[in-house]
């Protein structure tokens, strides 16, 4: 039984949009949206609905409460709204004299994606029905929703955020869009929502994690800054399928494209492209590959225009042993295996996925948004992410009792007006070219800030350039990373196995991370 109740508190929510000084990388990112939007049909624009539920989780009932709703950014110096923000948040009822709970924000990547993946697939207590491993199975129903048995939601309270544009995320007028629609400006709007939230549910005393997937990472290590800057304690901070920069020491010549190798050799292996003897054992295979990589491709690489034709002979053979691609299929100059050239190469006229190298579509690749749409890896979950699934909008509505006809909009638009595909910019704070990243100056910054660092084996060889630079710290920051290879892809929540894996190491970084212990681990 669901009983929903709405939730009309008043708000007060401050942005400094003066602190965003610009200097500008360009990245892609999607979502346009033009005009005032209201927040929910036939409800006031902050409505939050609170609805209570129970789930069966390893056999013992577990009782929690939901809230769906929209939070208001404002500009700090008129008041204004400038945009809302949806969430769905998942909590236990706390005992007398029970401690605080973790309390976890959490966000995919996109750039311009809602949370719809790492809510309804990952780590939500109700959860999309699917098999087991995501390559062969049914990847997703649109019928049934399960008790998710790998939830966190037993030892941490959870909170999934649509950024700004994603999900039923607004601005409030077309004009203030840049000021969401930019790296930075995003970054501080989910830090601002943050602590709205923690002033709305008095959750001041819960130690705070945040967690960001794929480009989402991008987004926690800029909002690790922001959280220092305004005196907001966060406590930990997962990356899990995506970037990982605290100014670490760059890459000796040819290693970051030599690790790329075993990622390539991971995907032959469960293609069965590789020679007989490295097709018994996978690990064994990975440490070959890796130490060959290292030891003789990397140096290859580096000093490429000097060798020698029976040196170039013999990294062409070693980089055919270990990609499953033919030395005819090489580039005998640069000896460098581009991505989409083993995606399309692999196997005969076949595409290999590029979110999910276990997965394969007929044709070719390509390098339009089409080719993205139609990625075997990324297909089966269009319709969830693109909040044209029944199933989601049905769960949204009904089970959680949050009703809007606004599109809950995904990467790729399809509203109206149309999304645009939009150039910004990455915005900078002013300073010199060698100014350390946000997530180095938090951690300096924050004695007890810790990391968690995750990748899928199959997501484009990262696991093994990830670990050499988390292995490659300086001692004072090594002990508080954490760094985990998962055998999946990039959504690597998608298989039980991984989901177990990451629910257990997940649950361990907490646990530690509030008993002040430090720890890494290496990728499988």
């Amino acid at each position: 039984m669901t009983r929903a109740k709405k939730q009309n508190p008043p708000g007060t929510i401050a942005v400094d949009w003066r602190q965003l000084r610009a200097t500008a990388v360009v990245l892609l990112v999607a979502l346009a949206t033009s005009g005032p939007i209201p927040a929910a049909q036939g409800a006031a624009s902050e409505e939050i609905v609170m609805t209570e539920h129970q789930m069966v989780l390893g056999g013992r009932t577990l009782k929690y409460t939901a809230r769906a709703g929209l939070l208001p950014i404002r500009d700090n110096e008129t008041g204004d709204v400038h945009a809302h923000t949806f969430f769905v948040a998942y909590t236990l009822d706390r005992l007398p004299g029970q401690p605080p709970r973790p309390l976890m924000f959490i966000w995919n990547g996109g750039p311009g994606m809602n949370s719809s993946l790492i809510h309804l697939l990952g780590f939500g207590p109700k959860r999309v029905k699917t098999g087991d491993v995501y390559p062969t199975s049914p990847p997703l129903s649109e019928t049934e929703m399960v008790d998710n048995q790998e939830t966190w939601l037993d030892w941490a309270d959870l909170v999934f955020v649509d950024p700004v544009g994603t999900g039923y995320s607004r601005p409030t007028k077309a004009e203030y869009a840049s000021e969401f629609y930019q790296t930075a400006g995003d970054a501080e709007a989910v830090t601002e929502f943050i602590r709205v939230y923690r002033v709305r549910f008095d959750a001041w005393d819960a130690p705070l994690f945040i967690v960001g997937h794929s480009y989402g990472t991008t987004r926690a290590m800029a909002m690790s800054e922001i959280l220092v800057r305004r005196g907001i304690d966060v406590k930990g901070i997962a990356l899990l399928s995506g970037g990982f920069a605290v100014g670490q020491e760059p890459f000796p010549p040819g290693v970051e494209t030599a690790l790329a190798l075993p990622g390539m050799t991971a995907a032959a292996f469960y293609h069965k492209k590789l020679a007989a003897e490295l097709q018994r054992d996978l690990d064994a295979a990975l440490k070959e590959a890796e130490a060959w990589a290292l030891k003789e491709y990397a140096p290859a690489i580096a000093k490429a225009d000097a060798l020698g034709e029976p040196e170039r002979d013999a990294v062409l053979r070693g980089l055919s042993r270990y990609s499953g691609l033919p030395v005819s299929a090489l580039d005998r100059k640069t000896m460098v295996v581009d991505r989409n050239q083993f995606r399309s190469q692999l196997l005969p006229n076949t595409a290999v996925g590029r979110y999910d190298a276990r997965m394969t579509r007929p044709g070719t690749v390509g390098t339009e948004v089409m080719d993205v749409v139609r990625d075997p890896s990324f297909a089966p979950v269009l319709g969830l992410v693109q909040g044209t699934s029944p199933l989601l909008n049905r769960y949204l509505r009904t089970e959680l009792q949050f009703k809007s006809d606004l599109l809950y909009q995904g990467p790729l638009g399809g509203g109206y007006p149309p999304a645009q595909m939009i150039m910004l910019r990455f915005v900078r704070d002013q300073g010199t070219p060698d100014r350390q990243p946000p997530l180095r100056r938090a951690l300096e910054a924050n004695p007890t800030l810790r990391v968690f660092v995750a990748r899928g084996l199959y997501d484009s060889g990262s696991c093994f350039s990830h670990a050499y630079a988390v292995k490659h710290l300086h001692p004072s920051l090594a002990r508080r990373v954490s760094m985990a290879c998962y055998g999946a892809g990039h959504d690597f929540y998608s298989d039980k196995a991984v989901r177990q894996q990451i629910k257990g190491d997940m649950k361990k970084f907490v646990q530690q991370t509030l008993a002040g212990a430090s720890s890494t681990t290496s990728p499988e």
